[in-house]
């Protein structure tokens, strides 16, 4: 039903009952109703897993503008061991070697500046159903903690 807002197939000068009757011929009215019930009080949508599906696209963008930024700052934190300060120190000794990310086995690491809240978009579960780190999510994680102040 919403991809008629989207998908063309309905002229925009057509009114809303020819909208309607195709509406119907696809769903009726009774199940219709409750589709929209269902929508409205029991589908969530995940606001922070769509902004992580954006950051995904992003990557090439903050990677170029902000790993030269990592490079050239030198950041400290007030406990010596800091785990956002040691996931620094990883990524600004990545870099250089000029192997992605990707390639890095996910136990290198260092996965302790990753509050629990944040593991279900920084992980993916594979065809296996171990759960493997997203890199290019890790990096901008740790952009963000940086900005935020958490080192």
């Amino acid at each position: 039903m919403l991809k008629f807002f989207t998908d063309g197939s309905v002229a925009e000068s057509e009114s809303f009952g020819e909208v309607r009757i195709k509406a119907f011929a696809v769903l009726d009215p009774a199940c219709l109703n409750s589709v929209a019930d269902s929508m409205a009080t029991k589908a969530r949508f995940d606001e922070t897993a769509f902004q992580w599906e954006h950051i995904d696209r992003a990557a090439p963008r903050f990677k170029r503008h902000l790993r030269p930024v990592l490079q050239s700052v030198e950041f400290a934190a007030p406990s010596t061991g800091d785990p956002l300060i040691e996931a620094v120190h990883f990524l600004k000794s990545a870099f250089p070697k000029g192997k992605p990310l990707g390639q890095y086995a996910d136990t290198v690491f260092p996965t302790r500046c990753i509050p629990d809240k944040f593991k279900r978009y920084l992980y993916l579960k594979d065809a296996q159903r171990l759960k493997r780190l997203l890199p290019d999510r890790y990096e901008f994680f740790v952009y963000r903690q940086l900005r935020q102040g958490h080192a």
